[in-house]
């Protein structure tokens, strides 16, 4: 007989160890193909093909603090402009009132733009692609201190989440877990992600427990440089409060990360 879904309605499917959603991982790699753009591939290929000035890199390293959070600010929102493209087609996620849709993304944009990042990370060479130029990590280094940190702190992440080769659909399927992971459609049908995450990785690795328990160690570690970085930003704005003004940074940048007293 059916179970009863947590929210008190029967499934409409059933996940188990032999039997993937097909239609529930294809839906997923679609929404994250079509908001992300280029295949994995495709991102591959540009790293290899994409160059930097080094009047483009001297750029970067003489940038003072305020622009590079202005630059740092301007790259991640255009990220999250595609994430919240992405949330939009997952299931279940246009269901929830607009109160709990905002909320969500506001708990989880910050990890989830992470996962997209490492689709323009090299962890060969340990550099990003920006605009069709590759710039090595070693570039951006912010002179204060806890900025710094909290740069390291990022790039090991992202270095690390890079290293495991996560496909598009298995990247979609981690960021709609973790989209879901808060909200009130309930334990079931976050489970329904989290297991068909396991049973893709599962096709290519025959025991994905480690690397499952790896991806939920990344991601704790995520969660609490997301905090820091609105810690940061929040002491950016004591210390340049034209950074409040409107336009010296995307609006919904601010809207996101603005510490609550900003």
């Amino acid at each position: 007989a059916a179970v009863p879904a947590p929210s008190g309605g029967y499934p409409q499917r059933t996940v188990g160890a032999s039997q993937p959603d097909e239609d529930l991982i294809a839906g997923v790699t679609a929404a994250f193909d079509s908001a992300h753009g280029l295949t994995t591939v495709a991102a591959a290929d540009r790293l290899a093909t994409a160059s930097t000035s080094t009047f483009t890199e001297q750029q970067y390293r003489n940038m003072n603090r305020f622009d590079a959070w202005k630059k740092f600010a301007a790259e991640l929102t255009r990220i999250i402009q595609c994430i919240i493209e992405f949330a939009k087609m997952v299931e279940g996620f246009m269901q929830l009132s607009q109160e709990e849709q905002i909320a969500l993304l506001k708990g989880c944009v910050f990890e989830l733009a992470a996962i997209v990042v490492t689709r323009h990370y090299n962890p060969e060479t340990t550099s990003l692609i920006l605009s069709r130029e590759v710039f090595p990590a070693s570039i951006f280094r912010p002179s204060e201190q806890a900025e710094l940190n909290f740069f390291l702190g990022m790039h090991s992440c992202i270095h690390e989440l890079a290293q495991l080769r996560l496909t598009n659909a298995e990247m979609g399927l981690l960021s709609a877990w973790i989209l879901l992971d808060r909200s009130s459609l309930g334990q079931f049908v976050i489970e329904q992600f989290r297991n068909c995450l396991q049973q893709q990785i599962a096709t290519r690795i025959a025991d994905s427990g480690p690397l499952m328990q790896k991806l939920c160690e990344i991601i704790q570690r995520l969660r609490g440089h997301a905090q820091e970085h609105i810690r940061l930003l929040g002491q950016l704005f004591t210390t340049y409060p034209q950074a409040t003004e409107k336009g010296a940074l995307p609006d919904l940048y601010k809207e996101l990360f603005s510490p609550p007293s900003s």
